[in-house]
């Protein structure tokens, strides 16, 4: 972490370095199951801001992508997660106004299953994490894409 910044300025400082990338992001995202329910993070910063979305992030360097999604797990939700298998790969791009792609993200997504640790929010890119009941979710504000995503491999 750079001096002088609390970890909250450096999260925040490397949430603004993704806006208006000079290529794509590799992100995971995962869709975690237990029994009639999934687990959701309501995100605080851009893109999708307020939105409940799967837990995930951006692969760090050198990470392969299991790994990146076991941690971003953890880092967001407190879970430690087995990961049963590969659900594909999507992508996130977001205009701005004037066309400007403002975001892009190259999104793999698999589908898990906790094995440990306590359900809580640990990251200051949340505002809340918690499991859904599938007969409940559409009460919730999702992104329009990960909706048919749950439909498709959850349902």
């Amino acid at each position: 972490m750079p001096k002088n910044r609390s970890p909250i300025e450096t999260e925040n400082m490397e949430h603004l370095e993704r806006e208006y990338p000079s290529h794509a992001m590799v992100g995971v995202g995962v869709l975690v199951r237990q029994d009639n329910r999934v687990l959701l993070t309501q995100r605080r910063y851009e893109p999708d801001t307020g939105l409940w979305t799967l837990p995930g992030g951006l692969v760090e360097l050198g990470e392969g992508i299991r790994e990146a999604a076991k941690r971003e797990t953890k880092e967001e939700t407190g879970l430690d997660i087995e990961i049963e298998r590969l659900l594909g790969v999507v992508d996130k791009i977001v205009h701005d106004e004037y066309g400007r792609i403002r975001y892009h993200y190259a999104l793999i997504d698999f589908l898990a299953y906790p094995v440990g640790g306590e359900l809580k929010m640990c990251s200051a890119e949340l505002s809340a994490a918690q499991w859904i009941s599938l007969d409940e979710i559409d009460r919730y504000r999702l992104p329009r894409e990960l909706k048919s995503f749950i439909d498709e491999f959850v349902v």
